[in-house]
């Protein structure tokens, strides 16, 4: 016994390093989307402000200044914050987020030995969401990747205080829950509450125990809580539009990508071309074709109806539109087939006779992947927009597409019955244990990689490193005076139809435009920038409504409120006429598609100005 624990542990660790080699060992970091726009900068500027000695209340760098340690979503008190205090940026980054995805595999196999699962099952459920879709997309805003690894371990924690209310597993719960709470994203945490008072329903647990728990709570949170309540309160995440619900919802033919992935395309290559090469939700073939499984027993019913429900939610103004960016509910999907998925295989190793149902359904995969798809025709109800798409496309890119289908089928008809010739075997053999897990891991691997979005560490330090240069050839008077980056030059010249989402093209353009966060990495203080939540009285000062909740709506690069706010640098497109007034304005440089010009009449920053 105490030999096949060891080799569990060293299966979930060996397959960690496999799906993490190229950034282990090969100096590859995360570095675009909201890591770069909004969590790099933030942790670049804490560890900055520790190591003088000071705990940062506000941010100065971004909005004319806003409150920082109230913006929950940065998790200032993490604990993973101190490698930026010795990391490079982007490789402490990197660093969190492998040891995350340790941490969510370790959580759900406790989970699963919680719930008296055998270490089999644990280790299946731990395989499925552990490398599931839904935390490889994560990875690109690590706020997020914090809260949800969390999950399993909240779950089991308060398994264990329900089933035994003692004032030790109190504590565990509550140190537990606390924890989830101030490590970034709130959307999740109160998802996962949610949850939490399904299961308590669930079991019948007595109403007193949750209030309790809440309690306590709320109570070790507080400081962390009450200041953020109070920005949330006075932000632009208040009174905002019922139909902002709706945003992200997740069309159900978008539902096909959790069954055949490869019909979005690659996004680490280049290759993606509808919903962003998105894999959040996916967690492979195989947990799929186990669900009805995990209907015989009563746990098992949980995590289906955990999961089925985050589906319809999933789809918000499709179905249900009641809570806002429904799409994070794809990340419930995967954890209730990861809940269902180690239930299901705890069965097998007992009564292992159901092969052939999984033998039946992959054998059809495998006969697919030999049709003629290329004389298919789509039917008549895909939507004429995708149609369009699809026909608009060049050969090449639509064969590339047809591969990917024919390659889906084939993998998943090979691992289907790899798997169900081992499942024949479960109860007496470690090979076939080893083989089954060894097919949810390949799946998740080859479908994961797709959506790890990495590239060289030099290649993103010669960035920092290039505007770093540009900065300094300015001479800026950083220390009086702020810059506003004009909003026409966002997006990257460089993007095409098809594929590069996120490519390292784009977050390199980032750099070079001074993106208002992107400035905090060299200390340079923005009128406006991208944040969680946004002061609602500084966005309303600019007399323009704002629909994005995240950031200002700013009428003209040359309004008078940027003067007044202390903007002396803009960079905008060459020759701007706007900005023809040469006794006012002057070209400081050009760059290609970009230039920097200063504003002689701007007016200098106040010492300790903050937002009115």
């Amino acid at each position: 016994m105490e030999r096949y624990r060891r080799f569990g542990i060293g299966i979930l660790i060996a397959f960690w390093l496999i799906f993490f080699w190229r950034q282990i060992v090969g100096g590859e970091v995360w570095y675009c989307c909201d890591n770069l726009l909004v969590n790099i900068p933030s942790k670049v500027y804490l560890a900055r402000e520790l190591l003088q000695g000071k705990f940062p209340l506000n941010n100065p760098y971004i909005f004319s200044g806003t409150p920082f340690f109230a913006d929950i979503n940065i998790a200032v008190l993490h604990p993973l914050n101190l490698l930026y205090l010795f990391l490079p940026p982007f490789r402490a980054l990197t660093v969190g987020i492998i040891v995350l995805f340790l941490v969510g595999l370790s959580g759900m196999y406790v989970l699963g030995r919680t719930l008296r699962l055998g270490r089999f099952g644990s280790l299946a459920g731990a395989i499925v969401f552990g490398f599931s879709g839904s935390l490889v997309v994560y990875a690109n805003n690590i706020p997020i990747l914090q809260v949800a690894v969390l999950v399993p371990w909240v779950l089991a924690t308060w398994i264990r205080y329900l089933g035994l209310p003692t004032k030790k597993r109190l504590v565990v719960f509550v140190l537990a829950s606390s924890f989830q709470i101030i490590s970034g994203h709130p959307q999740l945490t109160f998802y996962t509450w949610l949850m939490l008072a399904a299961y308590a329903i669930f079991e019948k647990s007595k109403f007193q125990l949750v209030v309790k728990a809440a309690f306590f709570v709320v109570v070790v949170t507080s400081v962390q809580v009450i200041p953020f309540l109070w920005f949330a309160l006075n932000s632009t995440r208040v009174g905002s539009n019922v139909g902002v619900s709706g945003i992200d919802s997740i069309h159900p033919l978008s539902l096909l990508r959790l069954v055949i992935p490869g019909i979005v395309g690659n996004l680490s290559r280049g290759t993606a071309w509808i919903q962003a090469g998105s894999m959040h939700g996916y967690v492979g073939i195989l947990p799929l074709l186990l669900l009805p499984l995990a209907l015989q027993t009563k746990i098992g019913r949980f995590f289906i109806a955990v999961a089925s429900i985050s589906l319809l939610m999933a789809m918000g103004k499709y179905a249900v539109a009641w809570f806002r960016e429904p799409g994070q509910f794809l990340f419930f999907w995967s954890f209730g087939l990861a809940g269902s998925t180690m239930v299901v295989a705890d069965n097998l190793v007992r009564k292992a006779q159901q092969n052939r149902y999984i033998f039946i359904i992959s054998f059809m995969f495998l006969l697919m992947a030999s049709a003629p798809w290329e004389h298919l025709t789509l039917p008549y109800f895909f939507p004429g927009r995708l149609l369009e798409k699809i026909a608009s496309l060049p050969w090449q890119q639509r064969k590339i597409i047809s591969e990917s289908l024919l390659y889906n089928f084939s993998l998943f008809g090979a691992l289907g019955i790899f798997a169900a010739l081992a499942i024949a075997r479960l109860r007496s053999s470690l090979v076939a244990k080893t083989i089954v897990l060894g097919v949810f891991f390949i799946d998740l691997y080859v479908y994961g990689q797709t959506n790890v979005t990495t590239i060289s560490g030099d290649i993103v330090r010669g960035w920092q490193e290039e505007t770093r240069g540009r900065i300094s050839s300015w001479k800026l008077e950083i220390d009086n005076y702020r810059y506003y980056t004009d909003p026409a030059v966002y997006p990257y010249p460089g993007k095409i139809p098809f594929g590069q989402f996120n490519d390292p093209g784009e977050s390199a353009w980032q750099f070079k435009i001074l993106r208002p966060t992107v400035g905090m990495l060299y200390g340079l203080s923005a009128v406006d920038g991208y944040a969680s939540m946004v002061k609602r009285s500084y966005q309303q000062s600019f007399g323009v409504f704002a629909r994005d909740p995240t950031g200002v709506a700013i009428p003209s690069i040359i309004s008078p409120r940027l003067k007044d706010a202390g903007v002396r640098y803009i960079i905008t497109k060459p020759n701007n006429p706007l900005l023809a007034d040469t006794k006012r304005y002057r070209r400081l440089a050009v760059d290609g598609e970009i230039a920097i010009y200063e504003d002689r009449e701007a007016l200098p920053v106040r010492s300790g100005e903050e937002t009115e």
